[in-house]
């Protein structure tokens, strides 16, 4: 019989798979390895209602809204402060083989120019897949290995690297193509620097050893079969640590400083979002290559990265 290809295994197969034993697989995501997932199937109290049980800290991609938001798709609050919030909504669906998340992102534009600010998401609904933190892992590894139960609060989206043609449960019908630029997805340069899609649960998911999954992306690349274009590095080992990071928040806007363009700025003040739009300005008006780069790149070495819950 010609059967398709598992998405995820629960640990007893994945360990038959890859040749080693429940507890390996354990040792190896507390030590990260490997990433282990459980499912969850969670929704607000109607549609497209808030789930208030989840806290998303998603990266946002600025760049689909800037330019694009009119005086007409704007809202206007008032801040503690007395002055002018210009507030715009978007909802979202983020979507691949083993996880769907759909939900709203709230942005604070300029008033001027309605460049991004700063964002917040919202999640409606978080159905499938998500990786339970290594630290968890780590903390808890004994007690797992010992068939006991923990509670975790913490994880991050799965990577799957067919993202552009969806499988399983979550796949799109007949010819449809799913095209969500406002998440963006998880890659290798983002993961390293400690910068990736995660979310949190208010009261913690009870979690043992028979809810444990592991994805078919995770396992091949594990076994060798992904190319290394594919491969996402769980286990960086020249990720910031919390001295070199605040360091560079403070070498990094020094530098800024000496660019004529910033003379008169107040950086600190600045929306992290104009500066990197004048120094992409200035690099292309000077020829030079800048690399792509994530908003929240940019807001973490210039200290501006919001800490996760």
């Amino acid at each position: 019989m010609n059967l398709p290809e598992r998405l995820y295994y629960p640990l007893d197969k994945a360990a038959k798979e890859l040749g080693c034993d429940i507890s390996d697989i354990i040792h190896y995501g507390a030590n990260g390895f490997v990433k282990v997932c459980i499912k969850v199937y969670s929704s607000g109290k109607g549609f497209h209602s808030d789930n208030d049980d989840w806290s998303p800290n998603l990266l946002v991609n600025y760049d689909s809204i800037n330019g694009i938001v009119s005086k007409e798709d704007v809202t206007y609050e008032e801040d503690e402060f007395g002055g002018r919030l210009v507030c715009y909504s978007q909802e979202f669906n983020f979507i691949n083989s083993y996880l769907k998340l759909s939900g709203r992102v709230d942005f604070w534009l300029e008033d001027e120019s309605l460049q991004v600010v700063d964002s917040s998401a919202v999640a409606y609904g978080v159905y499938g897949l998500v990786e339970v933190s290594e630290r968890d892992l780590y903390v808890n590894e004994m007690n797992l290995i010992n068939n006991e139960s923990i509670m975790v609060s913490s994880f991050t989206l799965p990577c799957d690297a067919t993202n552009n043609n969806i499988n399983g449960y979550f796949r799109l019908p007949g010819d449809c193509i799913y095209n969500d630029e406002l998440i963006s997805k998880d890659d290798n340069a983002l993961r390293e620097n400690g910068i990736e899609n995660s979310l949190s649960h208010e009261s913690g998911v009870l979690v043992n050893i028979n809810n444990l999954l592991i994805t078919k992306d995770e396992l091949d690349r594990l076994s060798g079969k992904l190319s290394d274009e594919n491969i996402i590095n769980t286990n960086p080992i020249d990720e910031d640590n919390p001295k070199s990071l605040a360091k560079k928040a403070e070498i990094i806007p020094a530098l800024i400083r000496l660019l004529p363009d910033f003379k008169n700025a107040d950086i600190d003040m600045m929306p992290v979002s104009k500066i990197k739009n004048v120094i992409e300005s200035l690099a292309a008006t000077n020829g030079v290559d800048l690399p792509d780069t994530h908003i929240q790149t940019w807001q973490k070495y210039l200290g501006r990265n919001r800490p996760r819950k």
